[in-house]
């Protein structure tokens, strides 16, 4: 296939989402949102087996240069921290993402971060996968792309998801070696079932389990159609009872993280890998008690797959605030929320460190 012919692919894939004609010099993909985007992605590998690093669209947000950089394999060379928007050099801020590192799903947060700083996003490494990474193997990187690029403190760390743990951790090992960190935000951070208390654990998949009992029968059962028998009570029980082994299971074991509730399946190569990779980081995840200062701000929709945060975290957060904000877990960070997201936490950097200057 010429390279012609896959910028064709690409454009009808992103004429497919946005329901229009477009051309290959168009800066129309910062206008997708992630679930966008990520189909995109994956009809284009479908159609041409080249895959395309959701990370690209910062480097080069044009249609025909987002497609150039997948044919000249450059996802594999993106750099390890990638500016997010410019600003000034002296005062930064790094941003991890949830999922596997798509920075693209924070794009509305950054929208609404108000900060003279430049704003940086980190991307996770790939680690080999016969010797399955943890979260310090993953600081461990991070620490020195931050010494390589030059960055100084004091360092302004926020995460998203399960990012949220990697600015936590990174503000340790960074304070660990004697450099500042003056500010560490962790949006809506959940951690594995493995680190939920017993009391916790039994709770939710109660209460799991007492909607999924309640919860009324399809129209089709109510219609009395025949195609779609009522099913059993064990066939009803069989998924809650299953995802209650999943607390049991090993974050080493070969199948683990098609295993895991957030596993959909059906991800390009890249994209497969780095979600398993992150499964498995998550799943061997325990909390410790960090006491310095923190920023947790919890989506009060909650989510399907997740407790509370606040029963997880609190324990291990002494000196934390807790912000409430509105919005589920994934819808957090969308559209006006996410910019009334960004629009509070940058507000909140900006008093501690006019506090900080002046103490």
């Amino acid at each position: 296939m010429s390279s012609e012919s896959k910028d064709i692919v690409l454009c009808d894939a992103i004429e497919h989402v946005l329901h229009r004609k477009v051309s290959a010099q168009e800066s129309t993909l910062n206008c997708l949102n992630i679930n966008k985007l990520l189909h995109v992605i994956s009809e284009y590998h479908e159609r041409t087996g080249i895959e395309i690093d959701v990370n690209s669209v910062y480097m080069t947000p044009e249609i025909g240069k987002f497609a150039n950089a997948g044919r000249r394999n450059e996802p594999a060379r993106l750099p390890k921290i990638i500016k997010l928007r410019d600003g000034d050099p002296s005062c930064p801020v790094f941003f991890f993402a949830g999922g596997a590192s798509c920075l693209f799903e924070i794009k509305d947060v950054l929208q609404g971060f108000v900060h003279q700083g430049a704003l940086y996003g980190i991307r996770l490494s790939d680690f080999p996968a016969a010797n399955p990474a943890r979260v310090s193997d993953e600081i461990d990187t991070c620490v020195a792309a931050l010494a390589a690029g030059g960055f100084r403190p004091p360092f302004r760390l926020v995460g998203y998801s399960f990012g949220g743990v990697f600015a936590l951790e990174l503000a340790r090992a960074l304070t660990r070696r004697g450099q500042a960190v003056d500010f560490v935000a962790m949006i809506d951070t959940p951690t594995s079932e493995h680190a939920w208390p017993l009391s916790v654990w039994l709770a939710y998949h109660v209460d799991r389990l007492t909607r999924r009992l309640k919860r009324p029968p399809g129209p089709a059962a109510q219609r009395g159609g025949g195609h779609q028998p009522r099913r059993s009570l064990a066939a009803r029980l069989w998924k809650p009872f299953n995802r209650l082994l999943f607390r049991f299971r090993s974050p080493l074991a070969e199948h683990y993280p098609t295993m895991a509730p957030q596993w959909a399946g059906n991800y390009p190569p890249a994209y497969d890998r780095a979600a398993r990779q992150l499964l498995r980081m998550k799943g061997l995840y325990r909390p410790t008690r960090y006491s310095g200062p923190v920023h947790f701000f919890r989506a009060t929709g909650g989510s399907t797959l997740d407790c509370d945060p606040r029963l997880i975290w609190r324990p291990f957060l002494p000196g934390a605030e807790w912000f409430d904000m509105p919005g589920t877990h994934q819808s957090v960070v969308v559209g006006r929320h996410g910019q009334h997201l960004g629009i509070t936490m940058s507000g909140l950097m900006s008093r501690r460190r006019a506090w900080m200057a002046s103490s």
